[in-house]
């Protein structure tokens, strides 16, 4: 009997099962709008924790928790806001 090795039966059985799937495709996101861009910045993990815990709380998007955001800082700045 031949020996087997672990990691090549979990590759060959994750290559199979992958054959034998239907192709996943990514959902459409619903807050991406024609004309829209991508605004991202690094922050530590527990800003990101409690920004999520907030909008879980609130039963809101963190999306939306982030245009508020923003357009309270343009507020502050007299600026029009437009998130």
């Amino acid at each position: 009997m031949p020996d087997t090795n672990p990691l090549s039966d979990a590759l060959r059985l994750s290559a199979r099962r992958a054959q034998a799937a239907p192709a996943e495709t990514r959902p459409a996101a619903r807050d991406r709008g024609e004309g829209t861009r991508l605004v991202g910045a690094h922050f530590p993990a527990p800003v990101h924790r409690q920004l999520r815990q907030l909008a879980a709380n609130e039963d809101r998007t963190m999306q939306s928790l982030l245009a508020e955001a923003f357009n309270d800082l343009f507020t502050k700045r007299r600026l029009p806001p437009i998130a």
